[in-house]
């Protein structure tokens, strides 16, 4: 992915395309929690919302790798399938990382990390 230039074509300094990533960041925590919750609960509604959500603002900022994992959940979520869904968020936690990650590096290098146990604490690792 360009980052300077979807940039330029959003219209948004670094600073602020950084700032919205990083709010982008929080509330994908907050969905992922949702839908761990969901799975918990056995509640695919609570599943596929989360992955809506996800889905859509990953879209919105051409993050294809990750619209596409969260389509996927939401997909089986709607059709009431939960299996397989925990290593998904795993996934999709790795994807969110390597942007946090990017982030704090200002975008010069990206390094994936790992959710252990298909948990994503502190998926939101901003710069201080």
């Amino acid at each position: 992915m360009n980052w300077s230039n979807m940039e330029e074509r959003l219209g948004f300094s670094r600073e602020e395309f950084m700032e919205l990533l990083e709010v982008f960041l929080k509330a994908a925590e907050a969905d992922i929690g949702l839908m761990q919750a969901g799975i918990d609960q056995k509640d695919h509604h609570k599943v596929a919302r989360g992955a809506h959500s996800i889905k859509g603002a990953a879209l919105n900022f051409e993050l294809p790798v990750i619209r596409e994992i969260a389509e996927r959940i939401e997909k089986r979520a709607n059709r009431g399938l939960l299996d397989g869904a925990r290593e998904e968020i795993r996934l999709l936690c790795v994807s969110l990382l390597e942007i946090s990650s990017a982030i704090q590096t200002g975008f010069t290098q990206c390094q994936a990390y790992s959710c252990s146990s298909g948990s994503c604490e502190s998926v939101v690792r901003l710069r201080e």
